[in-house]
């Protein structure tokens, strides 16, 4: 059950931080653009 846990939230967490690789490199090129 443990190891269940934490696979899920190793997954979570990856995502979350894809996606907040993604925001900020948006938000630089946007920088860039103006």
């Amino acid at each position: 059950m443990a190891a269940e846990k934490w696979i899920a939230l190793n997954i979570g967490g990856s995502s979350l931080w894809v996606s907040g690789n993604i925001l900020v490199v948006h938000v630089s090129s946007r920088k860039t653009q103006m």
